[in-house]
């Protein structure tokens, strides 16, 4: 969506003229969902109750699951730990091309012992005069919630678990107005875990 406003700003936007909003700022938090695991052995529920066996399929609904981000609405007690952010943007002087590429570092410092499912993303954006879109879990909902990503490995934290790595993400070379993220990270400076996923904006 983003090249997209700033297409339009380098487009029509005439000298002395003004950009709303005026900066966005994005997110990235661990976060735990039970229906995850509810959703991923519903194929075998399926053979207790219909006496239909659909094995053959869970791999590949399991699969899609964890390859593609996700948008949901989160409840608050999702969030794992405090969000990290990755880039902060001035939507009236960035370069499209400077918009394509997010690299950030993050360590997050969990609250309590939980199940991490996969890592979340939203965004905020301010206009002047103090007003804010918040599409974070904390905020009330709106039209595009939150960018979940599940882990194909779920991995169980404590209070204070340290979960520290990098996120990437760049235009698919699908369609410019897709994702790839990539993120790589280790948790109490365990093995590094690396997954990809496709957002399709």
């Amino acid at each position: 969506m983003l090249p997209s406003v700033l297409w339009a700003r380098d487009r029509y936007l005439k000298p002395g003229g003004e950009m709303y909003p005026c900066t966005a700022t994005l997110f990235l938090a661990p976060i735990t969902d039970e229906g995850i695991e509810e959703r991923l052995v519903d194929w075998k529920q399926m053979k207790d109750l219909y006496g239909v066996s659909m094995e053959s399929i869970k791999s590949l609904s399991n699969d899609a699951l964890t390859v593609r981000a996700d948008s949901q609405h989160l409840n608050p007690e999702s969030v794992l730990a405090s969000a990290c952010q990755l880039c902060k943007l001035d939507l009236m002087t960035i370069k499209v091309q400077d918009a394509h590429f997010v690299k950030a570092d993050f360590d997050f410092k969990c609250y309590g012992h939980n199940t991490m499912h996969g890592f979340a993303t939203w965004f905020t954006v301010s206009f002047p005069g103090g007003v804010t879109i918040d599409t974070s879990p904390f905020s009330l909902p709106t039209h595009w919630g939150q960018t979940v990503m599940y882990l194909r490995k779920f991995v169980d934290v404590e209070q204070d678990s340290r979960i520290k790595g990098i996120y990437r993400m760049q235009p698919s070379t699908d369609n410019p107005r897709f994702w790839d993220i990539d993120v790589e990270f280790e948790v109490n400076s365990d093995e590094k875990i690396s997954q990809s996923w496709h957002c399709s904006d």
